[in-house]
């Protein structure tokens, strides 16, 4: 899992092109007017949401996902890792096997 991850995350780093500028998609939360305007519209809150939201879509373009898609392999890992590394007795109940005392019966 770990080498498909980094795999993928290579490929994606290579091949990555940075999207052209277009000055018609400017960003219009770098305008003070326009911040002025949500701030007025929705309060400083409303801001820092446009500010989030702006910052998780660019994750998902060009050599941020790269990084991103190694990111997620890391925390996947970690965690599959971290459930194998638990004690059985963490999991659920232990079934016994029929015959055994305290075994259910068929």
């Amino acid at each position: 899992m770990v080498v498909v991850g980094f795999a993928s995350a290579l490929v994606i780093y290579l091949f990555a092109q940075a999207a052209p500028y277009d000055p018609l998609l400017d960003d219009p939360l770098g305008r003070k007017k326009y911040a002025h305007e949500m701030r007025v519209m929705g309060g400083s809150l409303n801001l820092l949401m446009a500010d989030l939201q702006d910052w998780f879509e660019a994750q998902w373009q060009d050599k941020e996902l790269a990084r991103s898609v190694a990111l997620l392999t890391i925390a996947t890992v970690l965690s599959f890792r971290f459930m194998a590394s638990l004690p059985r007795g963490d999991r659920g109940p232990k079934s016994k096997p029929p015959g055994e005392p305290g075994a259910p019966k068929a």
